[in-house]
């Protein structure tokens, strides 16, 4: 993001300055709700293209409780984005936050005007997330300054987001893993293989502040290998940083929180992930093919495939890698035959 900073910068002299011309504009404060995970929230966004390239905008996105959800988050980013050509719609991404609370990811939006141009009406761009619905409150001021370009307090370094990381927080991972430029997640990635990202960023961050060995995490020769006792998100995390990433959750989330009390339908649910998943099967398909098999081939596909992806690959003392909760038990396959959907 600094690159594009850097960019919008350095070219200024070249850039058209002032408002668009048209009377029906994007420019100026705009206030009214979004819908996401957490409810209904207020926003208001104040933008301009004032100084910015020809096809540019940028400004702020403020969220705030709404009086039918008072626990909604509140915060402030910066943001910057590219307008159509005729100049009634556009999308913009995160340039910086201002304001960051707790646990909270900006996303990209879009928004296009409405035929009186006194209304924006768009959605921000994630899964768990609707309308974006704003009414202008105040018209664009000339000249207005550009302090959206320049971050108060900087964008966290690698080095900032990932050490002393807390793996509980999905945030967290998120910024670390993110910043490093590990960002690649999928749907279809274990979870293990999700750690291995966060112990790659966190190398890198070791590697900004010039040290390559004698850390936490055994890194040495230019390669990283797990310790016993090295501290990982938890897969419940992983979880949620691939959806935070790719905007699906992994394929192994119901094969998560594994309950022997419950384990036929743990296996049940797990399996059937494995194949519309996994497999890329539809759900009847999936069905059909679970009544039809073995015993044996279902409890391969839970033990061996899917339960394995579901569960990072714990090292232990003695050398043996647990890809299983050790509280795992068998399953009898009079068990899976009464399985029913």
């Amino acid at each position: 993001m600094r690159k594009i900073i850097a960019r919008i910068c350095a070219g200024l002299g070249l850039f058209l300055s002032g408002t668009f011309a048209s009377a029906e504009t994007v420019e100026g404060t705009w206030t009214g709700t979004y819908q996401c995970g957490q409810g209904i929230t207020g926003v208001e966004l104040t933008i301009t293209s004032e100084g910015m390239a020809l096809g540019r905008i940028g400004g702020t996105f403020r969220f705030y409780p709404e009086a039918s959800n008072p626990d909604a988050p509140e915060g402030k980013f910066a943001f910057v984005g590219r307008i159509s050509q005729d100049e009634r719609s556009f999308t913009a991404d995160l340039s910086h936050w201002i304001q960051r609370p707790p646990g909270i990811i900006a996303r990209s939006f879009e928004a296009q005007l409405s035929g009186d141009g006194k209304r924006l009406v768009g959605r921000i761009n994630h899964p768990t997330c609707s309308t974006l619905s704003v009414t202008k409150t105040a018209e664009p001021r000339a000249n207005s300054p550009l302090a959206f370009l320049t971050p108060d307090t900087g964008e966290k370094s690698v080095a900032e987001a990932c050490l002393n990381l807390d793996m509980s927080d999905a945030a967290a991972v998120y910024d670390c893993i993110s910043l490093a430029g590990f960002t690649n997640a999928s749907p279809f990635d274990r979870c293990e293989s999700v750690t291995g990202k966060v112990l790659s960023a966190i190398r890198e961050a070791y590697k900004a502040q010039g040290v390559i060995s004698g850390t936490p995490y055994h890194f040495g020769g230019g390669q990283y290998n797990r310790p016993a006792d090295a501290v990982l998100p938890s897969c419940e995390v992983v979880a949620k940083v691939v959806y935070d990433l790719a905007g699906q959750e992994p394929y192994w989330t119901p094969c998560l929180s594994y309950d022997p009390a419950n384990k036929a339908e743990h296996f049940k649910d797990c399996v059937m992930a494995y194949l519309t998943g996994r497999e890329n099967r539809d759900e009847n398909g999936a069905v059909q093919f679970f009544q039809s098999a073995g015993c044996d081939q279902l409890k391969r596909i839970y033990f061996q495939l899917a339960m394995p992806d579901a569960y990072e690959g714990k090292l232990w003392p003695n050398g043996q890698i647990l890809r299983l909760p050790e509280n795992i038990e068998d399953i009898d396959c009079l068990e899976i035959a009464g399985i029913e959907f």
